[in-house]
């Protein structure tokens, strides 16, 4: 009865320190992220650079896909950057062996086409929010400024509308229909003030 009581005190006592080995490498497992960035038309997204908290990194194949190597799990803010691209920017839970991510950047231009969708269909809530989206990208954007001074001018602002262009020509924009539209902008405001 002894010598049973024994064995069952040194089969616990090895499970608990396996257990407890287990444990301690569980603490020190890092990750190998896997992922791919794509825009809004389903196009890899290549040379983009991925970035993982402010330790990891990577960037993206010439298919959009990046692997990044020695994370440990947690949760991490994700950045994804490319010049001409929306930049991507979210918090996500870094858990498990074999995780993969996929990210959708739209480019410049793909704003400005839902921009344009968007007045087709006269939701000037997100002309102004594509267009906005969109001189993020590009701080000089002609379409962009014009789509935002559009969406003043539908609010009868016209001098919101006047700021907008002197916004973008500020911003470096030397598109002679911006500079056009702020003069004629700037007469029609003029002579609505005389009256």
């Amino acid at each position: 009865m002894k010598n049973k009581r024994l064995f069952w005190l040194a089969a616990i006592a090895g499970m608990v320190f396996i257990l407890s080995c287990k444990t301690t490498g569980a603490a020190n497992e890092t990750i190998t992220l896997n992922g791919m960035v794509y825009d809004f038309t389903n196009k890899p997204v290549p040379y983009c650079e991925i970035s993982i908290g402010e330790k990891f990194g990577s960037g993206t194949d010439i298919n959009g896909r990046f692997t990044v190597t020695g994370i440990p799990p947690g949760v991490y803010p994700v950045t994804g950057q490319k010049e001409g691209y929306e930049t991507y920017m979210e918090e996500l839970p870094i858990q498990g062996i074999g995780q993969i991510i996929y990210i959708r950047i739209p480019s410049l231009k793909q704003l400005i086409d839902l921009t344009e969708l968007a007045m087709k269909a006269q939701n000037m809530r997100l002309v102004e929010e594509y267009a906005e989206r969109a001189l993020a990208i590009d701080g000089a954007s002609s379409d962009a400024f014009m789509y935002c001074a559009t969406v003043k001018l539908s609010k009868n602002d016209i001098p919101g509308a006047i700021n907008v262009f002197e916004t973008g020509i500020e911003a470096g924009n030397r598109d002679i229909f911006i500079e056009l539209a702020l003069e004629q902008l700037r007469e029609t405001w003029d002579a609505l003030r005389k009256e």
